[in-house]
Order: C-alpha cells, then sequence, then structure tokens
C-alpha cells in the first residue's frame, strides 16, 4: 500500500489522470509469480464496454497466458441495455476470444421478466442497505422506467422520466420510513439504454401476458379492460376509444394529447373510479381549473400538468379538494393555474415536500410560503414569465422550512449577481444589490 500511496502522489503531482496511470510492476510482478504455475478461471465484472489486458496487471491471461487460463466477463455493468446493435463492442476487442449477447427479442414475456429478477437480486445483494428488500419490488421499478422509455416521455416532449424515484414513491411501490433512501440506491443502479424499436418490441410482446402490470396505448390502438396498474395513454383523437373511465386498480396515469393551441377536453367522470391512483401527469389537456375532476383522488400524491388549459364550465362544483391532502409532489410546466397555488390552496398541502414550476409566473408565489408547506424539502423555478419584484423579501418565506435541501431557480442567482455588483459600486441605492445573498437551506 505504501508503494500504491507513493505512486498515486506521484502522479497527482505530475498531473496525470486516473486513466493514464500504470500499474505497479513491482507489483504485476508477484500477481504473476503467484498464478503463473496454476490454472484458473477468472470471472470479471467490467463496468464499461472496453476490453482490458489483465495481463499488464500480472495475471497469466491475454498475451501472457501460457496455461489456457481463461477469463469471462461482463460488459456495461453500470447500466441496463437493450440494443440491436453489440458490434460498437464487438469491434473493441482483441483478446477475446468468444462474445455472446442474448437477442432479447427471442425471449418471452417469463423468461425477459426472469431475467429483471436475476438483475434485481444481484442489485440487492451489493447494497447492504438493501438486503431486507425484496428482489420483486426493483423488478417493479425496472418496468416503471421502461413504461416510462416506450413512448410518454417521447410524445410529451419533457423528461418525466427523470421524476422515477418521485413516481416510485407516490405509486407506493417503495414505501416505509427508509424509502427515499432505497429510492436513491435503486436511482443509482437503474440506468436504462435502450434502442426505441427493439423496446417496443419487447413491451409489446410484455403486454401481451397476464401479469404484465402495465398498458401503453398509442393512436390506432384499441383499449381493452384489465386491471393496470399503470396506463400511458398518447392519442391525437379527443375519442379514447371506449375508456370512459381510469381503471379502479390504475395507480399510474399518464396522458398526453397532441399539441394544439386547443388543448382537447377530458372526458366526463374520467376519474369517477380512481380511488387508488397515485401518480398523474397530463400534457396538452383542458379541464376546469376551479372544479377539477381528479380533486376527489384522495391518494393522489405526484400531479403533473404540462401545457394544460382552463376549461371553464357554467356551475362548477366546488366540492372539497381531497387530491392536496395527500399531495407529496406538485409540477406544473408553462400551466397557468394560479388557483392552486393560492394561499387557500396551500393550506391544504400539509404532505407537499416538492414543488416544480416552469415557464409560468413563479416568484410571486413565494410570499405564500411563509407558515405553508412545511415539510417542503425542495423548491425548483425556472422560467418564469413575470420580472422578479426587487423589492421584494422572500428570505423569511424559508425559515420555517426546517426539511428544506435544495432551492434552484433563476432569482437566486440575479440576486447574487447584483449582491456582487453592488460590492464593486455599480447598483446604486436600489437596497437589494447591498444584502448578501440568501445562505444554502
Amino acid at each position: 500500500m505504501a508503494i500504491l500511496d507513493k505512486q498515486d502522489e506521484d502522479d497527482d503531482f505530475h498531473g496525470h489522470d486516473e486513466s493514464l496511470r500504470h500499474e505497479i510492476d513491482s507489483v504485476s510482478q508477484v500477481i504473476y509469480r503467484t498464478m503463473r504455475d496454476i490454472t484458473f478461471v477468472m470471472i470479471f465484472l467490467n463496468g464499461g464496454d472496453d476490453e482490458i489486458d489483465v495481463g499488464l496487471m500480472g495475471i497469466p491471461l491475454g498475451r501472457y497466458d501460457s496455461k489456457n487460463n481463461r477469463v469471462i466477463w461482463t460488459f456495461n455493468r453500470s447500466c441496463l441495455s437493450m440494443h440491436h446493435d453489440h458490434s460498437e463492442v464487438a469491434k473493441k476487442l482483441t483478446y477475446t476470444q468468444l462474445f455472446c449477447y442474448c437477442d432479447i427479442k427471442l425471449l418471452t414475456s417469463s423468461q425477459f421478466l426472469g431475467l429483471l429478477h436475476q438483475q434485481a437480486a444481484s442489485i440487492v445483494a451489493r447494497n447492504p442497505c438493501m438486503l431486507d428488500i425484496n428482489p420483486t419490488i426493483l423488478v417493479d421499478c425496472c418496468l416503471y422506467e421502461l413504461f416510462l422509455h416506450y413512448d410518454f416521455h417521447t410524445a410529451s416532449k419533457f423528461d418525466w422520466v427523470s421524476h422515477d424515484s418521485n413516481y416510485w414513491t407516490c405509486d407506493a411501490i417503495i414505501q416505509g420510513d427508509r424509502a427515499r433512501d432505497i429510492c436513491n440506491a435503486f436511482y443509482r443502479e437503474i440506468n436504462w439504454k435502450c434502442d426505441a424499436s427493439l423496446l417496443e418490441d419487447v413491451l409489446t410482446e410484455c403486454m401481451k401476458q397476464l401479469e404484465c402490470p402495465f398498458l401503453v396505448i398509442k393512436d390506432d390502438d384499441i383499449y381493452e379492460e384489465g386491471p393496470y396498474r399503470w396506463i400511458s395513454v398518447t392519442w391525437r383523437n379527443t375519442e379514447l376509444l371506449g375508456m370512459q373511465t381510469i381503471p379502479a386498480m390504475t395507480k399510474s396515469f399518464f396522458l398526453a394529447f397532441e399539441r394544439s393551441d386547443h388543448p382537447q377536453t377530458l372526458p366526463n367522470g374520467f376519474f369517477e373510479h380512481s380511488s387508488k391512483l397515485g401518480v398523474l401527469v397530463l400534457c396538452w389537456c383542458a379541464f376546469s381549473f376551479a372544479s377539477p375532476s381528479f380533486l376527489k383522488c384522495p391518494r393522489l400524491r405526484f400531479l403533473g400538468l404540462d401545457h394544460c388549459t382552463d376549461k371553464k364550465t357554467i356551475g362548477d362544483n366546488h366540492t372539497e379538494w381531497l387530491c392536496l391532502y395527500s399531495l407529496w409532489v406538485l409540477d406544473l410546466q408553462y400551466t397557468n393555474w394560479n388557483e392552486i397555488l393560492s394561499e387557500e390552496k396551500m393550506d391544504l398541502m400539509t404532505n407537499v415536500k416538492e414543488l416544480n414550476i416552469e415557464g409560468v409566473m413563479g416568484w410571486q408565489y413565494i410570499a405564500h410560503l411563509q407558515c405553508r408547506l412545511l415539510n417542503l424539502q425542495r423548491l425548483r423555478i425556472i422560467k418564469p414569465t413575470c420580472q422578479w419584484e426587487t423589492s421584494q423579501d422572500v428570505d423569511n418565506s424559508f425559515t420555517d422550512k426546517a426539511s428544506m435541501d435544495a432551492i434552484r431557480g433563476c432569482a437566486w442567482q440575479w440576486r447574487e449577481e447584483a449582491s456582487r455588483r453592488d460590492r464593486e459600486g455599480r447598483v446604486g441605492r436600489s437596497g437589494v444589490g447591498r444584502r448578501s445573498p440568501p445562505r444554502p437551506l
């Protein structure tokens, strides 16, 4: 270890990148002398897709192999991949004698799920915090991300997949006091890289099986009722071809209509049986902002709205907003719904942990936060449509947020810049620049 430490210091001093560092010759010689007279098989979990000549480390394989030893290794352990073309990996190989890969299209649905169970078991095994976790939970997390990759995030043009860890908890796939830590660990492990056409073939086959938990509906698809836990709909037509209501078993529902200056209206009674709905994302939809049809969903934890508009109706029914009591995440993208961020509605959102606002009035709502949303952990406001009022003091809006760990948005950057310019004597007497920017919470 002393030799290794000294070599690391020398490399650091000379500015050598870690990838350029050479093996310690003396250590390699000891390894070679130890292993040269034995026959062995080496199993190597390679995290990348580049071949490594382990012979340079003193292991008698590759060009140093004198006893016909063998190495079995895997590629891309850092992500779950699904690709048509494996030639990009194969053409990099020099010492590999046989390159094997699985044609995933030839697998049945049960075989594909079996592979996911094996992958889940290995992820759980190498993460001590997960040893008491049922691998089936991780399989559901993998399928959920594939389900979103399949079509919805492409049709909506927004990266809803980045909310995966929120979906897993809001859908109740992951529950309990350790849910956040488990989600963070899973999120590092589950990283799909897929060819779109291959993914469509695999998931289309998967949806034919009764045990498949999700349904993806696109134009020209015929809706068939079933006990689906997750449903994604991307549609250009106003008629949902037989889908009058969301199935009672559904916990996550994603709907994206075609982009239009006049978004299509949600059917009446669409959420009538959605007592278990935990995740709801609507894109380019119209509904009554005064009395949305999903306000009676008692378990709604994630509400995402993208380019939705108010469909004013006569005689709106102002019933109790049950969905706000259970809400954990509110994500508004280019949806001017002022009422939901009013003081009255914020008083109902006692469990909200994350608030994301993009492309609408944003910073004007900050003053409403004082003594409200006490469990708020993350706040993100970007691309606001209204200019920041420099006279507005918002520091006290966050002093009561004991759980706050992240604030992101352009206004803080503006104030930091104003403070710097004021110190340099270029701001004048506005009063804003003379104050230091808010401390990180």
